[in-house]
């Protein structure tokens, strides 16, 4: 009868301990205190090669979204950029630049950059990106360096 009794004293203990536990993990969460957002850091990373300088992402009167984003060439050489691509993770469609973002009019049309130069892309997106939400992008820049 005692070793009943000390298995349950024990199997309580620590069903308490683990109610308490969850609750406070819970009130945690219902606050947003446990909200990943404020933990990861904004950046903007292009990989080797170029430099993001300054980036933003907004919304144009409820009704449209861009992402604007400054890029530095760190080639070493002069580039011709192509084209530039920006995929939302959210979205599966991609937007390709016009005259009014980077310079790229068409796509048989290019921009020749400098070495240590930048150029500033301001692309659209689909409207029916969070604003206020951590987002990632995937931007594909196509270039040749020219020698």
């Amino acid at each position: 009868m005692k070793r009943g009794q000390a298995a349950m004293e024990f199997l309580m203990t620590y069903g308490w301990a683990i109610l308490v536990l969850l609750v406070m993990v819970g009130a945690l969460s219902y606050f947003g205190i446990l909200n990943p957002n404020k933990v990861v850091p904004e950046r903007c990373f292009f990989g080797a090669g170029f430099n993001c300088k300054d980036y933003q992402v907004r919304e144009i009167a409820g009704t449209s979204t861009r992402v604007a984003f400054v890029i530095e060439n760190k080639q070493g050489d002069s580039i011709l950029i192509q084209g530039i691509n920006v995929t939302a993770q959210k979205s599966a469609s991609q937007f390709q630049p016009t005259v009014a973002n980077c310079g790229i009019a068409v796509p048989t049309a290019a921009i020749d950059v400098d070495n240590g130069y930048s150029i500033t892309c301001d692309l659209p997106l689909a409207a029916s990106n969070g604003i206020g939400e951590r987002q990632k992008f995937n931007i594909m820049i196509t270039f040749s360096k020219l020698f």
